[in-house]
């Protein structure tokens, strides 16, 4: 038989180091992932090779050389070291140099002449070395060790050569909160100088810097800049270092009357801005003290950019700006490019980000002076005052009085704000204008003047069409052509008292315009074409539910308009007969009672080639901060929620735009006082600027290729234009979790993943280059993820977290629905659903009911079973908690159909104690039988109804321990983490009743077990110390094999992937024969899940943790 073998094809792991380099003429990005090293080209994003290091050790940092010539890489990780070249890691997969142990653990190196390193340790040495670039491993390498003598435990460490004075200068972190600085020469090694003991950090040292000087030489000091665990950055000057060893021991301190030590430098500055620990900071080069700036990343996600400021004569450190584009935890890795004055960042989520720094794009401002003068318009005058006759006015006390004041001249002010195209938008004023601005040139243009625009001003514009729409006091419309903006084509007065708002579509020739009413509940809506020759007009009387309208869109396509208020609720009409609209109905309880804010047609990616007239699928934001997708079924009138979420700390969503060429979904809106725009695919805020809040008039032209995205705004009487919209950050690997995965499933081609980060992500596997890439995310659990499965016809995904949390979520084509909570168990949850198995079961009159046997961290044990056309969970079972309670770990139903029998319903459960137990719950379920369409479905002995009725009277079943565990044994020392069950329709030998258990455990032990489910008889056998730590991860191949075979991979926290062969012989007396096959080394740490899936028809298995992989089934077994 061939032996099966895995392969990795990719991996996603947190990123540990970065590093800028020069490689014939392009810039590049090296990438420390895991155990491997990856290239990237910045500037177009690919992805050039993946190189594995180390068999199991992450790559904690990467160094090159500063000359172009020098085309070494040192590579450490933990206490292994690689001096590679460039090319080894451009044209290999693997390393074909060997790596080097170390005596101790490796905080940071440089590269030395004459191809030597240097290291310093966690012990606060410096190590030597040459000759690293040998060709095999029997290559012998010695170090040369230096210490000053202090043998401190270091977290962080920062060494550079010094060409000049032939030394090496070494900054180290303690874990009691000092720095030391000491050097060393590299010809006298037994000769090192103590310089400074940095001392002012509340906590343990996490990074250092040497400052990069680039002024004149005379003038030149060196600076180090430090980050703790008290969250803080601090600068210090320790020029020192180039005058001699004199001793200094610096105290930091704010206070400038305070002593600072023994020739202590003057200059000293604290930063304060991060929420978390900082874990590394950096400088950008300067040629002054005054020009110093220093950026920094942080277990809070951000990256910041801080410069020298001063406050009552104190330099302080200011955060000038942040950068967010992680999630979950930490920002690990960080290097600078000073050529493009960009910083790629690096995050637990294993995703690389390329920000460019100090891009931000001032805001354009313009007063309503500035902009009359600029466009021409003469100066608003003051009413002239009543001619009367002269005379003489007195007051009562006989005094005469004061004339009146002359009137001053009117003030006018911004109105509304409409994109229109080629880099241009409108504006109307208080007064009656209709203002043109033109990005490219900057320049002011009076369109129009009209009277009844005056102080009620509302403008449309159809796109790509050249044609406004004004509407103003008592219902007047006008309809204008930019060419000629002050002769009206249309213009007509609605029924109205006043005009409330105008919403506008084109579909090809034909404009659309929908008019609301502030004091009708009336909808007026005319179709004009093109060349505005003909106009048809209806008007629909409106529902109280449907007063207040806040949006409106048209769909010609479908023959539908759909409107939203202010109240949440949405509204469909009919339009296809245009001339009598009919209303279809209003759903309500989707935006929580706030108003619905935008209404547009969900584009499709890629698009299709054809329209479908029967469903209309649109986008909603709300008032909220949720967006949601809703498709709307013409034949059967029903609407259908596809996806809905909430972008981070969002208060409105306004609208949405999707990429042409990726079809990544982007959403803007507010939050608190400041305007986003988001990658909401990515989970990555693109732009953001403190325009005041949502109420005022603004209008946002997506960036586009070309540069011509802005967002335009009024705050305090001035218009403020932000011209491009800055695109200064970009995602050059995706990643997925930003902390440990805990579960994961698959149906079909979808890879659903949940972390501790409380995120469910929906990914899939990019049929090129294997890469598992996300769909989109949801965030609804307040714990981390416990367990996730789909059920069986991939309608639908439930997930379980802490706190009692159970939801129910209908899978769509472009995204997750929440749909219900079950319910809790306690009054006061407090216990962790550690795991459920769902499966499908079916009633007479058709509806479709979900069964779920959870288990708990307190060892009670329900079933639950939740219909999906009702959208409600019962209680069918339940089991108290033991006493001592045992936390339960794993929940597998088997479901058996049998001749001479009703069957069986067999429920395993595994726990931390070790144990493993079979429940017989079929004399349990009084309303639920095996399904007669298959063994892997049940079916509802009667309606829902009446089971709802039955439960409600006697309530849940009570299933005894003692009667119901059929079979109990305890296969391991301690806490089963994973479990697979073997069915034996797959292998002959095995009978009906037969089952092969599969465990891996905490104590590292592989054990198969056989199981007859009939006369409970078992035999089992345990791989003692399979793994050197727990099995996280167990997974039956899919196997071809020879009858009773199975082909098993396991994969444990000591990172080992071994396959084995299990297989079940014997007649009366059953034996299990478990042989190792092979064994390979995963990059994921704290592996915890894993899966089954194919490309294309192609086997492959997913392995997660912390970070995740797909490997490839490369034999047909």
């Amino acid at each position: 038989m061939k032996i099966p073998t895995l392969q990795q094809d990719t991996n996603i792991a947190p990123i540990t180091a970065l590093v800028f380099f020069t490689h014939t003429r392009d810039r590049l990005l090296l990438s420390g992932e895991g155990s491997y090293v990856k290239i990237f080209n910045p500037a177009t994003g690919e992805h050039l090779s993946t190189t594995r290091i180390f068999r199991k050790e992450r790559v904690h940092g990467i160094v090159v050389s500063d000359d172009l010539l020098d085309d070494r890489v040192l590579i450490w990780g933990g206490r292994k070291i690689a001096l590679v070249r460039v090319s080894d890691l451009l044209h290999n997969t693997h390393l074909n140099r060997p790596t080097h142990s170390c005596p101790d653990w490796i905080l940071h190196g440089t590269l030395l002449p004459e191809q030597g390193v240097a290291l310093v340790t966690a012990h606060n040495k410096i190590l030597l070395a040459e000759d690293l670039l040998v060709e095999s491993e029997s290559e012998s390498v010695s170090f040369e060790s230096s210490s000053f003598g202090e043998n401190c435990i270091l977290y962080c460490a920062k060494i550079k050569y010094e060409l000049e004075a032939n030394r090496l200068v070494c900054g180290a972190g303690t874990v009691f909160g000092e720095i030391l600085v000491w050097s060393v020469p590299t010809q006298k090694l037994d000769s090192p100088t103590l310089h400074y003991r940095l001392r002012g950090h509340e906590g343990s040292i996490f990074g250092i810097d040497f400052s990069h000087s680039t002024g004149a030489i005379e003038e030149r000091k060196t600076f180090l800049s430090s980050c703790s665990d008290d969250r803080t950055i601090r600068l210090w000057d320790v020029t020192g270092i180039n005058q001699g060893p004199s001793y200094r021991t610096i105290a930091f301190t704010e206070d400038e009357n305070e002593s600072k030590g023994e020739d202590a430098p003057g200059t000293i500055a604290t930063g304060w801005g991060h929420g978390a620990r900082i874990w590394n900071t950096r400088f950008l080069p300067f040629e002054s003290y005054r020009d110093i700036q220093i950026v920094s990343t942080s277990e809070d996600l951000t990256s910041k950019l801080w410069c020298i400021d001063s406050r009552k004569g104190i330099d302080f450190l200011e955060c000038i700006e942040s950068h967010e584009l992680h999630s979950g935890k930490n920002v690990w890795a960080m290097d600078i490019d000073i050529d493009t004055n960009t910083i790629a960042v690096g995050g637990a989520d294993g995703r690389i980000g390329i920000v460019t720094l100090k891009s931000k794009t001032a805001a354009l401002k313009y007063s309503m002076e500035q902009v009359y003068e600029l466009a021409n318009i003469p100066a608003l005058k003051a009413p002239e005052l009543p001619v009367e006759p002269e005379v003489e006015v007195k007051k009562e006390d006989g005094k005469p009085a004061k004339p009146p004041k002359a009137p001053k001249p009117p003030k006018d002010h911004f109105g509304q704000y409409v994109v229109l195209d080629a880099g241009q938008f409108a504006v109307t004023t208080y007064e009656g204008n209709v203002l043109l601005y033109d990005i490219p040139t900057a320049s002011w243009t009076k369109l129009a003047h009209f009277d009844f625009l005056k102080r009620v001003n509302l403008m449309a514009y159809w796109k790509d069409s050249g044609i406004l729409v004004l509407g103003g006091t008592k219902g007047t419309v006008k309809v204008v052509r930019l060419s000629a903006p002050s002769e009206p084509v249309l213009e007509w007065t609605e029924d109205a008292t006043a005009i409330s708002d105008l919403f506008v579509h084109r579909y090809g020739d034909t404009l659309y315009l929908a008019i609301t009413s502030i004091t009708e509940k009336k909808l007026f809506l005319h179709k004009m074409n093109l060349s505005l020759t003909e106009r048809h007009s209806s008007v629909i009387q409106l529902p109280n539910t449907a007063a207040h309208t806040t949006s409106c869109l048209i769909a010609q396509d479908q023959g539908l308009m759909v409107l939203g208020t202010r109240s949440g609720r949405i509204s469909i009409y009919d339009i296809s007969n245009f001339d009598s609209p009919s209303f279809v109905n209003t759903w309500s309880g989707f935006h929580d009672g706030w108003s619905v804010f935008n209404l547009e047609i969900y584009e499709d990616f890629p698009p299709s080639p054809t329209v479908d007239h029967n469903a209309l699928t649109f986008f909603a934001g709300s008032r909220l901060g949720v967006y949601l997708i809703f498709r709307f079924d013409k034949a059967t009138r029903c609407l259908t929620e596809l996806h809905s979420t909430t972008p981070p700390d969002a208060r409105i969503v306004a609208g949405y735009n999707r990429s042409h060429s990726t079809g990544e979904l982007f959403v803007y809106g507010f939050r608190g006082r400041s305007f986003f725009y988001r990658n909401e695919t990515a989970g990555v805020e693109l732009f953001a600027d403190e325009c005041g809040g949502t109420e005022r008039c603004w209008a946002f032209s997506p960036p586009t290729r070309d540069g011509t995205g802005y967002f335009v705004w009024t705050l305090n009487g001035t218009m403020h234009l932000v011209h491009p919209i800055p695109s200064s950050r970009k995602i050059l690997t995706g990643g997925l979790h930003g902390r440990e995965i805990k579960s994961l499933t698959i149906s079909g081609d979808l890879v659903a993943t949940g972390a501790e980060d409380t995120t469910i992500r929906i990914s899939k596997i990019n049929k090129k280059t294997l890469v598992l890439v996300q769909e989109f995310f949801v965030k609804r659990h307040s714990t981390g993820i416990q367990h996730l499965e789909f059920s069986s016809d991939g309608k639908y995904l439930f997930s379980s977290g802490g706190v009692e949390e159970l939801y129910a979520w209908r899978v769509t084509p472009i995204g997750l629905v929440h749909e219900k909570d079950a319910p809790a168990i306690n009054a006061n949850p407090d216990l962790r659903i550690t795991s459920f198995d769902v499966t499908l079961a079916h009633s007479d009159s058709g509806e479709e009911v979900y069964v779920l046997a959870r288990v708990c961290s307190d060892s009670s044990i329900q079933v639950i079973a939740y219909n999906a056309q009702q959208k409600e969970f019962i209680t069918l079972l339940e089991s108290p908690k033991k006493n001592p309670p045992v936390c339960l770990t794993e929940s597998k139903l088997i479901i058996r159909k049998t001749e001479n029998s009703d069957g069986k319903i067999v429920l395993i459960v595994t726990g931390t104690n070790g144990f493993v137990a079979a429940w017989d719950l079929l004399p349990y379920f009084e309303a639920i039988k095996i399904s007669p369409r298959g063994e892997s479905a049940l079916a509802l002995k009667s309606s829902w109804a009446e089971l709802k009725e039955t439960i409600s009277t006697n309530k849940p079943v009570q299933v005894p321990e003692d009667d119901a565990v059929m079979w109990k044994q305890a296969l391991h020392q301690n806490s089963i983490k994973s479990i697979a069950i073997a069915q034996p329709c797959r292998y002959q030998e095995t009978s009906d009743s037969e089952v092969v258990i599969l465990t891996g455990g905490d104590d590292g032990a592989f054990v198969s077990t056989v199981l007859d489910l009939a006369s409970w008889k078992w035999n089992s056998k345990c791989m003692r110390n399979a793994h050197w730590a727990a099995i996280g991860a167990l997974e039956i191949l899919p196997a071809r094999a020879a009858k009773g075979m199975l082909t098993v991979v396991t994969v444990g926290g000591d990172r080992e992937v071994i396959t084995w062969n299990v297989a079940i012989k014997g007649d009366a007396e059953r034996v299990v024969e478990v042989e190792e096959v092979e064994r390979d080394v995963t990059g994921v740490h704290d592996v915890a899940v894993s899966g089954l899936t194919e490309i294309e028809g192609k086997p492959k298995f997913i392995v997660g943790g912390v970070g995740i992989e797909v490997w490839s089934i490369n034999s047909a077994l």
